[in-house]
């Protein structure tokens, strides 16, 4: 069980819920991703994904495999990890921050 995102056992989600805190959250259609990038530097990796209204930033430890999960339409939500949460296992992933930038112009 990871803490800061799931994912479906198929890739036939519509959408991506993003919760930005404890008590609100938003969701972006899957139709609407345009890319997915991810970097790992200096011990944090940080995947960005780009929909036509706005782009997600998100930062923490052991990301890579969420970002090829959100590939494939696979992952359903993602939330920063909560701060009560015991340390993660070794290998899992630890979302730190998420920011959200609206496009200009975005229809």
């Amino acid at each position: 069980m990871n803490d800061c995102y799931s994912t479906a056992s198929n890739s036939a989600n519509a959408g991506l819920r993003i919760e930005t805190t404890a008590s609100s959250f938003f969701a972006l259609p899957y139709h609407q991703l345009e890319r997915v990038d991810f970097i790992s530097a200096n011990g944090t990796d940080t995947v960005t994904v780009s929909f036509v209204a706005c782009t997600v930033r998100v930062t923490g430890k052991n990301l890579r495999r969420m970002a090829a999960q959100i590939v494939t339409q696979e992952v359903q939500y993602m939330r920063v990890t909560p701060k009560n949460s015991p340390p993660p296992e070794k290998n899992s992933a630890c979302i730190d921050k998420i920011e959200v930038v609206e496009k200009e112009n975005a229809t």
